[in-house]
């Protein structure tokens, strides 16, 4: 028995679809996305309801404010894999959510613990502070260029180029717009400042970020990144499911007996697929990643070499977690493999 519930989420109101086991609708219903309205219907239900929400928008306050509830958070794109349909309403929508629960057939997606989710908020404010000040500094170049100009430092908003940008003589109202992109620069400076010295102290309290810091090329930044997309590494059972999720696995189109790998399928967080191949163009000086980024390099291209220690990281990340233990370069006793960790 039991009823199963299914919530298609907007910003402002829930449709709500109630049904038995039998799949009989119960209950179709309309109620604002806000705590009082929401607990006013939920507290009239069988406290073992089973309620599905898609992990999209505001799926975390519905999440806080349903904590003591039997929640299921669904994959949004695997659900309209399964689910799609031509003609789409509230109502469908809502109603295939409570069927597919119903059934045991919801693609369930991770539902981060609270702390998770302030730490993912942290390094996601931080990475797009960083997106910000880059597009500024393609602003700046672009505003030089229309006068004839060009700063030939690497770093436009670096000291010198800095003393440069202050003494350039341009036109009142360009003049004015780079004086204007400058005070935005310190402001986004100060920012990633402040949020750097937010980040370096919540690494202090996440034990699998203080291992992460160990491996070439992450920092606290990237640590803090990679634990709080990860999570627990127990939902992981090896390697290759940690690297399917992070979006680094080829994509497989397999007919006829024929199979071809393709492209990378990209799923999972794109700032932590990010990080890890920011860290794969550090890591490829030093071993036990150099060898096989040369391997590759010669077969494939750089790009592909990149992915290749990306995934190696990846495979090492999946282990210095399982054993928490730090990453040392080379093994200290026979029988492991290079570049394992050992204390």
């Amino acid at each position: 028995m039991g009823e199963f519930v299914g919530v298609d989420l907007h910003q402002r109101y829930c449709l709500i679809v109630r049904m038995d086991a039998q799949g009989q609708v119960l209950d179709r219903t309309r109620v604002a996305t806000e705590a009082t309205a929401l607990h006013t219907y939920f507290d009239r239900l069988d406290p073992m309801a089973q309620i599905v929400v898609e992990a999209t928008g505001n799926w975390m306050y519905v999440a806080d404010v349903l904590s003591d509830r039997q929640l299921v958070l669904a994959h949004p794109w695997k659900t309209r894999a399964i689910a799609a349909a031509r003609i789409k309403t509230d109502t469908l929508d809502a109603t295939t959510l409570a069927h597919l629960l119903r059934t045991n057939l919801i693609p369930r997606a991770y539902l981060a613990s609270p702390e998770i989710r302030e730490r993912r908020e942290l390094v996601r404010c931080r990475a797009r502070l960083s997106r910000d000040r880059v597009r500024l500094k393609t602003r700046l170049r672009a505003l030089l260029a229309k006068h004839g100009l060009m700063v030939l430092a690497r770093d436009i908003l670096g000291r010198k180029a800095r003393r440069l940008l202050e003494s350039v003589a341009l036109p009142p109202a360009a003049a004015a717009v780079l004086a204007s992109y400058l005070r935005v620069a310190d402001a986004l400076t100060a920012e990633l400042r402040t949020a750097t010295t937010q980040i370096e102290a919540a690494v202090a309290r996440d034990s699998q970020a203080q291992v992460l810091v160990s491996l070439p090329g992450l920092g606290a930044f990237g640590a803090l990144l990679l634990s709080a997309t990860i999570g627990p590494i127990e939902r992981f059972p090896t390697p290759k499911h940690l690297v399917s999720y992070l979006g680094l696995a080829p994509s497989v189109h397999s007919s006829g007996g024929h199979t071809r790998y393709g492209a990378l399928t990209k799923q999972g967080d794109p700032d932590a697929r990010w990080m890890l191949i920011e860290a794969a163009t550090h890591a490829k000086r030093h071993q036990p990643f150099a060898p096989l980024y040369q391997r590759v390099k010669a077969r494939q291209g750089t790009p592909a070499a990149r992915v290749a220690v990306a995934r190696r990281l990846v495979h090492l990340i999946h282990r210095i977690l399982t054993e928490r233990r730090p990453f040392v370069p080379e093994a200290q006793w026979s029988g492991r493999p290079r570049g394992v960790m050992v204390q």
